[in-house]
């Protein structure tokens, strides 16, 4: 009789193979094992998709890489002659290391910056006799570091059909059974419960006294909850003893839709300020940026470093959300902080708290002068910290880039790999005005991935589009491109002067084998139709101008189209 129970390696008790995965999700020994900490761990039930008798349950580090997830599958369940393999995730394709070169190099990239819970994907282990797995994340957990990357929670046991089975003399319990030249996992990998040991550091970690002052002062932040007093536009400006310096503070959450606080340092700081209120859909990199924030997020969305801070300093959290810290200047994405800007943060919540402790049954009064155009200053003079309101500002500039700034942004902002493809895909059928859609496209040449894409319809001007589209993907990525390669004239024409303005080079060159598959990929009208099709549209007037036009040599630019059509007084939709 077939064996259909599972046991749970958390609790150590059996259930049915349907009863197993809804168990996982409400194991108490599971739960209370990972009641601590700031790490993401997922849980997987990994399967394969033919044999569905084969399965296995693992925990797993949200770190973990897909290089690791590879290693882990091939060691335990599918190496046999180290064939290719690869992980398929909402459409692409993610390969592994040196092993192969196609889709998107997954060496490197965190399970936790890929997928989430509930999400589904797939792994290939060899492309002749394919052993396909499903993978399914089926919970998300958080705790401490633990010894190794990925634990083995529960997995199936050996099938009947192939004990006591001439066939497999020496069976194992893998869905690669009987393929190709598989026969078991390495001894080291039989029957092992976790896998990937992570090594220890032996270092000895050194605690900044700056940071851990700053961890507290934010933790008094969070306990005092200020923002439950002072709007956000309420700004409150503090005068730096050290450097005279003026900090313009803006403390967030009175609304409840962002908890935090934004220190604008100086007049071009405040002016940044302004600049994202009254311009906000402006390119980040180019706004007059210049502020610290300590800022609350959800875990899910934290970086490595914040987790670290986390685990070092165990700062506090405010509603379920997690304070962590940056800096933003002009031309620069976001940067963690440098051990100079503790110090100010310190400062500004020592400051605040006071001012709330003294304010706070005076909010009336600061409103008052907020609409006289007044702004709350603080400031140490003789030997006491003051109060007063100002009605300094700033003088507003529009930001003027010169070409050290271009080329600061460039190394602050640029990897040596940033290299774009731009090109147009045109749509086989025909609007009712007779322009061909088309979808200008936005590529990495280094992985072949698809930035950005958007489709143009109508009469809209196909070389604005495509530098929405560039200055859209700057902003999303933090990036200032190389170069950007174009097998279109026009992109190269329209676009030289504005992407000269960034140092970026723009030159005509067919396009990657990435690019070209993409564009094969799309059902697509080629040049050669593309052009019949034209011309059967076209008077028959302005077909014989061209084509004079071409026997003697003449180059026809738009401007050149525009004169023969306004000539001829050709309506032409």
């Amino acid at each position: 009789m077939e064996n259909n129970k599972v046991k749970c390696n958390g609790c150590g008790k059996e259930y049915s193979v349907r009863g197993i995965t809804r168990h996982l999700k409400s194991c108490k020994a599971i739960k209370n094992d990972y009641l601590d900490g700031f790490n993401k761990y997922y849980v997987l039930k990994i399967r394969d998709a033919y044999r569905k008798e084969f399965f296995i349950y693992v925990n797993v580090l949200g770190r973990l890489t897909l290089e690791d997830l590879d290693q882990f599958l091939r060691d335990i369940w599918v190496e046999c002659c180290d064939h290719l393999s690869c992980f398929s995730y909402h459409g692409d394709d993610y390969s592994i290391g040196n092993r192969s070169s196609f889709g998107i190099d997954g060496t490197d990239i965190k399970l936790k910056d890929l997928i989430e819970s509930g999400e589904s994907f797939s792994y290939e282990y060899d492309f002749g006799s394919t052993t396909k797995l499903e993978i399914d994340v089926i919970d998300g957990l958080y705790g401490k570091k633990r010894e190794h990357l990925i634990e083995i929670l529960a997995r199936n046991k050996m099938p009947d059909y192939y004990l006591d089975n001439e066939e497999y003399p020496d069976p194992s319990n893998s869905p690669r059974i009987g393929v190709c030249g598989y026969d078991g996992p390495l001894d080291r990998f039989k029957d092992i419960t976790s896998w990937g040991k992570i090594e220890k550091e032996t270092k000895k970690t050194t605690i900044n006294k700056a940071y851990k002052e700053l961890i507290r002062k934010t933790n008094e932040f969070i306990k005092v909850k200020p923002f439950k007093v002072f709007p956000s536009d309420v700004l409150i400006v503090i005068e730096d003893p050290k450097t005279d310096e003026s900090y313009y503070c803006s403390i967030l959450g009175n609304s409840e839709e962002e908890y935090g606080l934004n220190i604008h340092v100086g007049s071009f700081g405040l002016s940044g300020f302004f600049d994202m209120l009254f311009d906000s859909d402006s390119l980040d990199l180019f706004q007059n940026m210049n502020y610290l924030a300590l800022m609350f997020d959800d875990l899910d969305d934290l970086l490595d470093e914040d987790i670290e801070i986390f685990e070092k300093y165990k700062p506090n959290t405010l509603y379920g959300m997690y304070p962590f810290f940056e800096r933003s200047y002009r031309g620069e994405a976001f940067r963690n902080l440098e051990s100079k800007e503790f110090r100010i943060i310190s400062l500004v919540l020592e400051r605040i708290l006071v001012i709330h402790d003294e304010y706070k049954n005076r909010i009336e009064e600061l409103l008052k002068q907020k609409e006289q155009g007044n702004m709350f200053k603080t400031f140490f003079k003789n030997g006491k910290w003051q109060y007063d309101y100002t009605e300094e500002f700033p003088v507003f500039e529009s930001v003027q880039f010169s070409e050290l700034d271009v080329k600061r942004i460039q190394k602050n902002n640029k990897k040596s790999s940033d290299k774009w493809e731009l090109t147009s895909i045109f749509f086989q059928d025909l609007t009712e005005n007779h322009f061909f859609p088309e979808m200008i496209v936005l590529q990495d040449k280094a992985s072949g991935m698809v930035l950005n894409q958007t489709v143009v319809e109508g009469e809209k001007d196909s070389s604005k589009s495509a530098k929405e589209l560039i200055e859209e993907t700057m902003n999303q990525n933090k990036i200032i491109p190389m170069e950007i390669i174009t097998d279109r004239k026009f992109y190269c024409d329209a676009l030289k002067d504005y992407l000269a303005g960034l140092n970026t080079k723009i030159y005509l060159e067919d396009m990657s084998e990435f690019m070209r598959e993409f564009k094969n990929g799309i059902y697509q009208i080629n040049e050669e139709e593309l052009t019949e099709r034209m011309l059967n549209e076209l008077p028959q007037e302005l077909i014989e101008e061209l084509m004079k036009a071409e026997l003697n040599n003449e180059e026809i630019d738009e401007d050149k189209l525009m004169d023969i059509i306004r000539r001829l007084d050709i309506d032409l939709f």
